[in-house]
């Protein structure tokens, strides 16, 4: 008698079919916030664009979500077979450190996913306010983990965007405010 968990998600906006994976989603919203950074506010482009990544953002949020109760319901059918298996007798010790095991691989790929989520914000800022591309936003990072300095690759991006706000917009330029 025992349950079989299934879960499928099948994400479709404005007829236009997105992977059903996180990092597809958060590439989705990220290339969505981009467009809608480079229209007139209030437009009726805006508008549309705006709907779309509050869209983009809910399906993010119900997938995370939906992640966190998957693994309530696998740490709920772990602690029932453990106990199933403790009744029974043997290798109880077993599928707990196994359970034990899993739970620390769900904890330690949400805090990926969630450090990944807060760089893409920093690097969506840079993108925002110094009118660079995504690729040379990337091309900024990578030379942002060559320098010298103990202060976090979010920091520096915020500085970046800073300098942005400053009117501040060539790479090379932006380089050196940081440094």
């Amino acid at each position: 008698m025992a349950k079989t968990l299934n879960k499928n998600v099948y994400i479709w906006l404005n007829q236009q079919g997105i992977d059903n994976n996180l990092k597809s989603i958060r590439a989705a919203i990220t290339k969505t916030a981009n467009e809608l950074n480079k229209l007139p506010i209030e437009s009726e482009e805006w508008l549309k664009k705006s709907e779309k990544l509050a869209k983009l953002k809910s399906i993010y949020s119900a997938a995370r979500k939906e992640i966190k109760s998957t693994v309530t319901e696998l740490e709920a059918g772990a602690d029932a077979t453990r106990n199933t298996m403790m009744a029974m007798g043997g290798l109880a010790s077993a599928i707990q450190g196994g359970a034990a095991v899993l739970r620390r691989f769900v904890s330690a790929t949400q805090e990926y996913v969630d450090a990944y989520a807060t760089l893409d914000d920093a690097m969506t800022n840079v993108s925002k306010y110094t009118g660079l591309t995504r690729e040379e936003v990337k091309q900024l990072n990578e030379e942002f983990r060559k320098m010298d300095t103990r202060t976090p690759t979010e920091k520096l991006n915020a500085l970046a965007a800073d300098a942005g706000r400053l009117g501040i917009t060539s790479k090379a330029a932006i380089k050196d405010f940081v440094e």
